[in-house]
């Protein structure tokens, strides 16, 4: 992934949506000891057990590994995070691995979301036929409203943390002097 560019979401709505699902992984190696890393993630980030910083990066640093996002001053719950194992490489240097993605408890409340509307509507189509009345095609509706306001939810809480991913490597590349 070059300079500038997030994740590869297809420029549309639906990789946007598909984004908040997938995970990326990096590889980055600095020529510094993981000690002089670990100490300068922690002196931007705070030793704090909550996320802290300066910069557009805040964070936490524990142990041998830190946990990174993109400072906002909203809240979205579908930003991405990115967590950084930070260990020893056989030539003296250091190896990052960066697992970028969406944190896990919008990804289960999204699913669970999707799978009660699926379940409404698969009731609602039995109930439907089962007893016919009238008026039974207005169940089949009221999962269109839910199913539109779950995905815009997605989509536009994906679009504002489209560039998370990149500006996050950027900073460890440039604080950690990685490549």
């Amino acid at each position: 992934m070059s300079e500038g560019q997030g994740r590869d979401t297809g420029g549309t709505a639906l990789g946007l949506f598909r984004s908040a699902w997938k995970i990326s992984r990096t590889s980055l190696t600095s020529p510094l000891c993981p000690d002089e890393c670990l100490n300068r993630l922690k002196s931007d980030l705070g030793a704090s057990i909550f996320m802290s910083g300066v910069g557009p990066v805040v964070g936490r640093v524990n142990g041998g590994s830190a946990t990174l996002v993109r400072r906002i001053r909203y809240g979205n719950g579908f930003r991405t995070y990115v967590r950084a194992r930070i260990r020893e490489t056989a030539l003296g240097g250091t190896s990052i691995d960066c697992v970028a993605g969406m944190h896990a408890w919008p990804r289960v409340f999204m699913t669970v979301w999707f799978a009660f509307i699926l379940v409404w509507w698969v009731g609602a189509v039995a109930a439907t036929l089962a007893t016919p009345t009238p008026m039974a095609w207005l169940f089949w509706l009221v999962p269109v409203p839910m199913l539109g306001f779950g995905f815009a939810l997605v989509v536009g809480g994906r679009y504002l943390a489209r560039n998370d991913e990149t500006l996050i490597l950027s900073y460890l590349r440039r604080r950690l002097e990685a490549a």
